[in-house]
């Protein structure tokens, strides 16, 4: 639901439009629309149509991920979303420990095996570790510790990202200009905490996320 709102809640028509089809093909947009050449055609460039295309289209993509929000109220509801996850991830934690069985079992806990993902190794200290994380990740959301940017000081209110919205520009975001109106004084996420917290997942910690999950 987070991801789905946090898409709809933009206007990205222009990206759409101008770029959609070297994601979706059968896609009709202005662009589509106007592409009369045939895909084994060859351009200046030499390469046939159909890969000059492609490369225009991810350039053309990259170049207008500047959507402003349609939907303030959905996009404020991403945030719901996202604070929810980590209630539930705290829900099945604890449920999950109270299990006394241990049989073919989809999320283990740490006297269980893995009926999925043997290889993957549940311990105390990830679990302990996993909701060290959700913990910060509210905190975040919540505006009471700040996101840091790799070009400031200063760190980014991430509630303020959803109570007080501006258009989503990716590349802005990157490079800082985008961060500017978030930024402020006070306590960040720090990369010492962080590289404590994911050393516990064995450099494996975007997949233990993706699996926790």
């Amino acid at each position: 639901m987070a991801a789905a709102k946090a898409w709809l809640s933009h206007d990205f028509s222009e990206s759409w439009n101008g770029s959609f089809g070297v994601i979706f093909p059968r896609a009709v947009s202005t662009l589509s629309v106007a592409n009369g050449k045939g895909a084994d055609d060859m351009t200046m460039f030499g390469v046939n149509k159909a890969q000059a295309d492609d490369i225009a289209d991810f350039v053309t993509l990259i170049h207008t991920i500047r959507w402003p929000v349609a939907d303030t109220v959905m996009w404020g509801e991403v945030r719901d979303h996202l604070k929810k996850v980590i209630v539930l991830n705290r829900e099945t934690w604890a449920l999950i420990d109270k299990e006394t069985d241990d049989y073919h079992e989809w999320l283990p806990g740490p006297k269980q095996k893995s009926g999925v993902l043997p290889s993957f190794n549940v311990t105390p200290e990830r679990i302990q570790a996993w909701l060290a994380v959700l913990s910060q990740f509210e905190a975040a959301l919540d505006g009471k510790i700040l996101v840091p940017h790799w070009r400031f000081d200063k760190g980014i209110n991430l509630a303020r990202v959803f109570t007080e919205p501006k258009p989503f520009d990716l590349v802005l975001w990157v490079t800082g200009p985008a961060a500017l109106p978030y930024l402020q004084d006070g306590k960040a996420m720090s990369s010492g905490e962080w590289n404590q917290i994911t050393n516990i997942f064995e450099g494996n910690f975007a997949a233990y996320a993706f699996y926790f999950n």
